[in-house]
C-alpha cells in the first residue's frame, strides 16, 4: 500500500506523467551525477501556446484532453533514458541525461514537431514553444539550468512562439 501511495505522489493523475515532485528528485540525481562525473545534461521547458484560449474557447475537458494527448506524445517521443514530466498547468520539463547543448536543441526540435504534426481532434492543431539549456561548471544549484530554460521558454514565446531557443 506505501508503494501505491509513493508511486501516487510522485505522478500526475491527469497525464499520468510523473509530477513536479518527480521531476525535482530527477533534477537533483542528474545533477548531482554531473558534478561527480562531468557528463552534461540539458533540460526542456514546454509550454503548450495559446492554452487559456483552447480552455477557454473548447472547455477545461478539451484542454485535458489536449494535455493527455501531448503527454503521451511527449512520452513516445523521448529516448528511453530521458525523462518528461507535468510540473504544472500546461507546463512540461523534458530531462535529457548525457545530452550536450549541441544536440539538445535537436532532440527539442524534433518533439515541437511530433506535437505540431499531431491531429487533436477537438482543437485542430497545438503547437509547443521550447527553452533549452544545458547544465554549466557555474552551476552552483540543480535549478540554475531549468531557470535558463525557462528564461528561453519566454523568449521563444515573445519571438513567435512554436519553436525552441537555446
Amino acid at each position: 500500500m506505501n508503494v501505491n501511495l509513493d508511486r501516487l505522489a510522485r505522478t500526475d493523475a491527469l497525464t499520468g506523467l510523473p509530477n513536479r515532485l518527480e521531476a525535482n528528485i530527477r533534477l537533483k540525481q542528474e545533477f548531482a551525477r554531473y558534478k561527480r562525473s562531468g557528463k552534461p545534461f540539458s533540460a526542456c521547458a514546454i509550454d503548450i501556446d495559446f492554452f487559456k484560449s483552447i480552455n477557454d474557447k473548447f472547455g477545461h475537458a478539451t484542454g485535458d484532453d489536449v494535455l493527455k494527448v501531448i503527454a503521451k506524445c511527449l512520452a513516445t517521443s523521448i529516448r528511453e533514458t530521458d525523462f518528461v514530466a507535468r510540473i504544472g498547468g500546461e507546463e512540461i520539463l523534458v530531462l535529457l541525461p548525457d545530452t550536450p547543448i549541441e544536440l539538445a536543441p535537436v532532440l527539442a526540435e524534433k518533439l515541437r514537431k511530433s506535437i505540431a504534426n499531431t491531429p487533436f481532434d477537438s482543437v485542430g492543431s497545438v503547437t509547443v514553444s521550447i527553452g533549452v539549456s544545458s547544465v554549466i561548471e557555474s552551476d552552483l544549484f540543480e535549478t540554475d539550468v531549468i531557470d535558463r530554460a525557462d528564461q528561453l521558454l519566454y523568449k521563444a514565446k515573445d519571438m513567435g512562439r512554436n519553436q525552441v531557443q537555446s
